[in-house]
């Protein structure tokens, strides 16, 4: 299951490459490297363009319903809001045999941790969480008026103000048996993902 966050805020973006574009690159990369293994695979979107696609997110063995899926989660939405935690719940309560969960998000849901960490203990949760650097105090903007991309709430703020914790993020999920794995859209990301899927895979062989 490839849970892709599909929200306002994956889409606001300082560099040439979005959140929401990157995730869904690698959507596709895991999407076909799990197709080679013959494990369906089903792209569900974290956002509330869901109820309108949920019919199309069936796990399926064939490549042409993986880029189907990820089609319609290509466009924008700036009033597009997360539904990330109700759909990791969802999947929780659906499941019935233990699957690989792969979330795509920038996590600015505010309950998506609660729901990673009902959700580990049951299945094999990756969560790779990705950045722009505007979010980590790396704008180089002085000071700013700014609008939340999902609520729509504005404030003023500086370009060194620090919108993440990371360490925060990653302790807290390590705590739930889930695999995260951090990428800024700033960065080359080929290689870091790679490394961190065959550390997994090492990490998996060794405990069997």
């Amino acid at each position: 299951y490839l849970v892709v966050d599909t929200s306002a805020s994956m889409q606001v973006t300082s560099t040439s490459l979005s959140k929401q574009a990157l995730a869904l690159w690698i959507s596709g990369a895991l999407g076909l490297v799990a197709l080679r293994r013959l494990s369906p695979v089903s792209v569900i979107s974290g956002g509330s363009r869901y109820q309108r696609l949920k019919k199309q997110e069936t796990a399926s063995l064939s490549p042409d319903d993986l880029w189907r899926n990820l089609e319609p989660l290509r466009s924008g939405d700036v009033d597009e809001k997360t539904e990330l935690s109700q759909r990791l719940d969802s999947l929780t309560i659906q499941l019935r045999e233990r699957s690989v969960i792969v979330v795509l998000s920038d996590l600015h849901d505010s309950e998506v941790l609660d729901s990673l960490k009902r959700l580990g203990p049951q299945h094999d949760v990756i969560v790779i969480h990705l950045q722009d650097p505007a979010e980590t105090g790396d704008l180089g903007a002085g000071y700013f008026l700014g609008s939340e991309a999902e609520s729509g709430q504005r404030f003023l703020a500086k370009s060194k103000q620090r919108w993440v914790h990371d360490a925060g993020v990653e302790r807290r999920l390590a705590g739930g048996d889930i695999s995260y794995l951090r990428l800024r859209t700033d960065q080359s990301f080929v290689s870091p993902l790679r490394y961190f899927l065959l550390t997994r895979i090492a990490l998996m062989r060794g405990q069997r």
